[in-house]
């Protein structure tokens, strides 16, 4: 599996900050609860939280009690993470997989999720990270900001409640001011993208993952094959600045390459979007375009390299893990490898913490009956 592909994300409330540009207040019935169209009104998931009082403290992780009002948010994701909208509302007491119930998951996803959250914290406090000033305000301009958008306090937590079980303003904060704090130990641990974090760091963290770094010289295959002088161009053509390169004898030759490519390089959309060279694994390129870059040594150049693109030209360059890899650059993904490569190992960190953390559940945890919370 690809590096890249591994990243999770790793902010557990960054979903409340993207999921409501403009923070409207639903009004078509739709997520998360359209997967129970024949059970979905407000009584549905009011009812499931007026099991308990909002106060009553469910479970301890170290030393911090867990609110029913904290756990009931993660237990919302739970349900929604376990239930597909494209299928109708189970018994949760039906098997999931073997020997474990929908309920039994979605209690033991729920926990897990409370203390990847929590890790936070714990990061926090062993990273001697508090908020400053400067961070206070950038909390209470976001959170007021955000009250602002929606139109008051009320509108605010009435969409975020039918979204993600955010029940009160005070949880909102309090999902928001953990996720600044993540963002802040991010950013001490590995600086803003990652920039703190050394080459030798992140090669050491890839070196078993195939990246590779080229530029290329493309002359275009004709779409169709009828007419023979028209199939011998591009190969001419490629061979005549194949020849070029050969003939050189100046001291930079990277420089003389990338004038020739941004010349002739008829790979229009790259020299766009990858003018310093693409970054790619294996399956980002055709096979033999990588095969031809891992043929070759830093600084060399190949011959003429056929694909069903036409004829290329490869010079292999170093890796630049301020680069951003090719298969996320198709998706317009702006990431560089660099910061890339940081959120995962802040990722592994935080899955560190979560497991240094201990849980105590109160005598209360254990009378949670989802299949009588949520019924259709």
């Amino acid at each position: 599996m690809k590096f890249f592909r591994l990243i999770a994300i790793i902010l557990c409330a960054a979903m409340l900050f993207s999921a409501l540009i403009g923070c409207k207040k639903v009004e078509d019935d739709t997520f998360p609860f359209d997967m129970f169209p024949d059970t979905h009104e407000d009584s549905f998931i009011n009812n499931a939280f007026a099991a308990f009082d909002a106060s009553t403290i469910m479970l301890h992780v170290d030393d911090y009690p867990v609110t029913w009002e904290e756990f009931f948010f993660h237990l919302f994701s739970a349900l929604n993470t376990f239930l597909s909208p494209d299928e109708f509302f189970p018994d949760l007491n039906d098997e999931l997989y073997e020997n474990v119930s929908y309920a039994e998951a979605i209690l033991e996803y729920a926990v897990d999720n409370l203390l990847m959250f929590r890790a936070f914290t714990y990061g926090a406090k062993i990273n001697n990270v508090t908020f400053s000033e400067e961070d206070e305000d950038i909390l209470r301009s976001y959170v007021d900001g955000m009250v602002e958008v929606a139109g008051g306090v009320e509108e605010l937590i009435d969409t975020f409640w039918e979204l993600y079980g955010v029940h009160s303003f005070e949880m909102f904060e309090y999902l928001t001011t953990n996720d600044l704090l993540g963002m802040i130990i991010y950013e001490r641990l590995y600086g803003e993208s990652g920039v703190g974090m050394s080459d030798d760091e992140i090669f050491a963290l890839i070196e078993d993952e195939g990246f590779l770094m080229a530029k290329h010289i493309l002359r275009v295959k004709p779409e169709t094959d009828d007419d023979e002088e028209e199939n011998k161009r591009p190969i001419l053509e490629a061979e005549a600045i194949l020849a070029q390169l050969v003939e050189f004898d100046g001291d930079d030759f990277e420089y003389f390459f990338d004038e020739l490519m941004f010349e002739h390089s008829e790979d229009l959309g790259g020299l766009l979007s990858n003018p310093n060279g693409y970054l790619f694994q294996l399956g980002d390129m055709v096979q033999e375009f990588y095969d031809a870059t891992y043929a070759l040594e830093i600084g060399e150049y190949s011959g003429l390299v056929e694909t069903d693109y036409g004829y290329h030209i490869i010079l292999r360059i170093p890796l630049n893990y301020d680069s951003v890899p090719a298969a996320m650059a198709m998706f317009d993904e702006e990431r560089t490898l660099r910061q890339i490569v940081s959120m995962y190992s802040f990722e592994t960190q935080i899955a560190e913490w979560r497991n240094s953390q201990t849980i105590e559940y109160a005598e209360v945890f254990d009378t949670i009956d989802l299949s009588a919370l949520f019924v259709r």
